[in-house]
């Protein structure tokens, strides 16, 4: 097992005299025009204090370090950071350690610039804007964190300094373990699994099952004796405790645990230590952008689709969530619960109108009176109502179709017995739904963009109690008969939403769990061989 430092690279750091440099240094050129100059002087101390051998000497300090600046490397996002991390690896075993100090004082500087810029851009790199649409500029690290750096660094104490800077420190430390282990693994000979003709069920024979097997070893989903024992006694077959490993590879992978070998499975077992280590990172880095604080919050992880409830630092409610399908997703973004609606109405969006709703009138003429919904003149309280009857349906064009539509409370309507009321510009909140079904399925991106959430009535029930009102008095409003009524109920205690985007991530049973990138947002946008570092050397 290789050491997470090599003693050589750790040996060759502190061997030499610090590099001169000279009062005309220059700053890399990504930064010169977007910088504080107040910080400019501050960076240069911290520059040169990374230059010295004594900042060093402790292991600790070179660890923290290149802890921090491979993780900003391997999510390769950024052909800046990659190439850093890629250069300090090419200069492990160089002669010239002056060389190799100014790599890594450069790397970890550009490293916690990169974290200041996800303070305020991070969103919109990660989830909106395309690769060629980022800034190729950063500023410098914020004064504040090269204030806190040097003050570390005149204690020789780099390592707390990391940990201090660290958002979710816990999790980021749990996450770097579970990479390391990966990284002890040798992908290049990785059992690729072929993938059978049909699905493997139980008692079927496994083509593939030593491969399997040694897969499922080193990612720690089954130990070499309990491997062992299958291979001896299964005859190659699917059999019940076997199967019972496959289930709890799928549960960390969002998988329905089902034991059968299906596609979905086969492709988490071809997924190779460097894919993961690479989705490792990248959800690493993104820690940056996630809530801290506690002590009343509600989040959303839309891949893992799954709602957490925390109050004073204690989750009190967690259910399933449908989220939206890839081609109207559900976006990354805050805002604040502050009302249940009972029994709401739908006034539905002109998108879903045009796309959904009136291609399928146009060729079934009772569709729309079948789902209950109204064709209204307008959103006015005094609207008129077209009765559907008069609407010659095949002839509408969605494009240019003059009104609205709107579903009236009820069992039957999209949005179900509940809403919770999240303003926001996107139009985008939470809700109950008739389809419960689908809450069955391990891969829930149904929706236009809102979020489903399952057990709606004990959701609405947890927001009143903990906003001190009885549900008792509001159940007239839940029953399932013929008089149904609105009722608005705004809400003392505002908790603010967070929807996330976390494709990797350990769980409280420190076992990494993996989820499929339905939005496409994980792919690397730097290749694996590029380096661009856009800094001036010193030679």
């Amino acid at each position: 097992m290789k050491p997470a430092v090599s003693a050589f690279l750790y040996a060759a750091l502190c061997s030499q005299p610090a590099l001169a440099l000279s009062d005309e240094f220059a700053f890399p050129d990504v930064w010169n025009k977007h910088s504080d100059p107040s910080s400019m002087g501050i960076y240069h101390q911290n520059y040169q204090a990374l230059m010295l051998t004594s900042t060093w000497h402790n292991r600790a300090n070179l660890q923290a370090a290149i802890d921090q600046i491979e993780v900003a490397g391997q999510a390769r996002v950024d052909a800046t950071l990659t190439g850093h991390w890629q250069q300090l690896q090419a200069n492990q075993y160089a002669v010239d350690t002056q060389r190799q100090r100014q790599a890594l004082a450069e790397a970890l500087l550009a490293t916690y610039s990169y974290k200041d810029t996800l303070q305020t851009v991070g969103v919109d790199w990660f989830f909106k804007l395309q690769p060629h649409q980022r800034p190729d500029v950063m500023a410098i690290p914020s004064r504040d964190r090269l204030v806190a750096m040097n003050e570390a660094l005149e204690l020789q104490n780099l390592a707390d300094f990391t940990q201090q800077q660290q958002k979710h420190p816990q999790q980021f430390m749990q996450m770097l373990n579970a990479k390391r282990h990966l990284s002890y693994i040798r992908y290049d000979i990785w059992p690729l699994v072929e993938e059978p003709k049909k699905v493997v069920r139980a008692n079927d024979s496994v083509a593939s099952m030593e491969n399997i097997l040694n897969i499922m070893v080193v990612l720690g989903d089954i130990t070499q004796q309990e491997a062992d024992e299958i291979m001896l006694n299964s005859e190659s077959r699917l059999t019940k405790a076997f199967q019972s490993h496959i289930k709890t590879f799928q549960i960390r992978h969002g998988l329905y645990p089902d034991g059968v070998i299906g596609p979905k499975t086969m492709a988490w077992l071809n997924t190779d230590p460097q894919q993961r280590m690479q989705q490792l990172a990248l959800n690493m880095l993104r820690l940056e952008l996630w809530p801290e604080d506690k002590q009343g919050l509600i989040e959303v992880n839309i891949p893992g689709y799954e709602m957490d409830v925390w109050v004073k630092g204690e989750k009190v409610f967690e259910t399933k969530v449908i989220v939206g399908k890839p081609t109207r997703q559900t976006p990354v973004f805050t805002t604040r619960l502050d009302s249940v609606i009972f029994n709401p109405g739908w006034n539905i969006p002109s998108k879903i109108m045009r796309k959904d709703i009136l291609p399928k009138a146009r060729v079934d003429t009772t569709y729309t009176y079948r789902k209950g919904y109204e064709v209204v003149s307008s959103w006015s309280r005094n609207a008129k109502v077209i009765p559907n009857a008069d609407i010659h349906w095949p002839s509408v064009n969605p494009k240019t179709f003059p009104y609205r539509m709107r579903q009236p409370p009820g069992n039957a309507n999209a949005l179900g017995r509940y809403k919770f009321n999240t303003p926001n510009d996107q139009a985008i909140y939470l809700h109950d739904t008739p389809g419960k079904r689908l809450f069955n399925k391990d891969i829930r991106a149904f929706s236009s963009g809102c979020i489903r959430v399952k057990d709606a009535n004990v959701f609405a029930n947890k927001l009143l109690t903990l906003s001190n009102k009885d549900p008792k008095n509001y159940e007239q409003y839940q029953q399932y008969d013929t008089n149904i009524f609105t009722k608005y109920v705004p809400l003392r205690l505002k908790l603010p939403v967070h929807t996330t985007y976390r494709t990797a991530w350990v769980n409280e049973g420190k076992l990494a769990q993996f989820r499929e990138d339905i939005y496409k947002f994980d792919r690397a946008t730097v290749d694996h061989n590029i380096a661009q570092i856009n800094t001036k050397k010193t030679d």
